[in-house]
């Protein structure tokens, strides 16, 4: 699947499960180790519905939502991607924010995945204000996993460290998990995919209690996906320096395609 100047969004191998080409997509099931309980499950952003299909399929008995604004996106899924409709999974045609702000539901698990290599950035899903809506509609222990395509370190990372520092502002803690896998030494100065999970849950969890938490649920088999015991040896933190020079998106202030472009250079 392919939008505008991205060339390959999502893609998915003919055989098996059809499960995803990318490890991103695997890695979109962390919040699943947080929240094993989780009952109602949203995510912002269709693309191709392998998230959606492949949490519908693991976890019985969830509810989930999918919100996307453009419903070529949701036919092209369904043609060419396997996602079926199913009795539990509820497609919905609109804005994401909008979505949020008209729920009365109160969501275990959010994902949000609608930012694309191409470096189109709904600005008004990543500020203070957008994040707060969020935290309002989310259950005692929900947890959000967004994934931002940017570079980690050095002057492209501004974006990065906006968002960081704006869910930060919201949430109480917030983990970063580069999807580099057993390339530790991948260069954090290029665009990267990169998931935070933000969560309610005050005490924040060290990196030895992060890892066993994920190898936990991957060992036990509920979580079906082997790369997250991996992921969560990359675990990082974001220095406080790094914060004080970061921006707080706000919705009268959210430069996030500036910030982009930057990140580019």
């Amino acid at each position: 699947m392919r939008f505008d100047r991205a060339i390959e969004q999502t893609g998915i191998e003919l055989s098996g499960n059809y499960g995803s080409i990318h490890d991103t997509t695997s890695f979109l099931h962390l919040p699943v180790a947080f929240f094993p309980q989780m009952k109602n499950v949203l995510f912002l952003g269709c693309g191709g519905g392998i998230v959606p299909r492949n949490y519908f399929c693991d976890y019985p008995g969830i509810e989930i939502d999918v919100v996307e604004i453009d419903p070529l996106v949701v036919r092209v899924s369904r043609d060419y991607f396997f996602f079926f409709p199913a009795p539990r999974i509820h497609v919905h045609i609109d804005d994401g924010r909008r979505f949020i702000q008209r729920s009365d539901k109160a969501y275990d698990v959010v994902v949000i995945d609608v930012f694309n290599s191409a470096g189109h950035i709904p600005f008004h899903l990543l500020t203070r204000e957008f994040f707060g809506e969020l935290y309002e509609k989310m259950s005692g222990n929900g947890v959000v996993a967004l994934n931002l395509i940017s570079p980690m370190e050095g002057e492209g990372g501004a974006l990065y460290r906006a968002v960081y520092k704006t869910l930060s502002s919201v949430f109480p803690q917030v983990y970063v998990f580069p999807v580099v896998l057993s390339d530790p030494w991948q260069d954090r100065t290029k665009p990267m995919n990169i998931i935070m999970v933000a969560v309610k849950e005050r005490e924040r969890r060290s990196p030895q209690e992060l890892y066993d938490l994920i190898a936990a649920q991957t060992h036990s088999g509920f979580v079906k996906v082997p790369q997250l015991e991996e992921a969560a040896r990359f675990c990082r933190d974001v220095a406080a320096e790094e914060m004080e020079r970061a921006d707080l998106l706000t919705d009268d202030f959210s430069p996030v395609e500036l910030l982009y472009e930057k990140s580019r250079r």
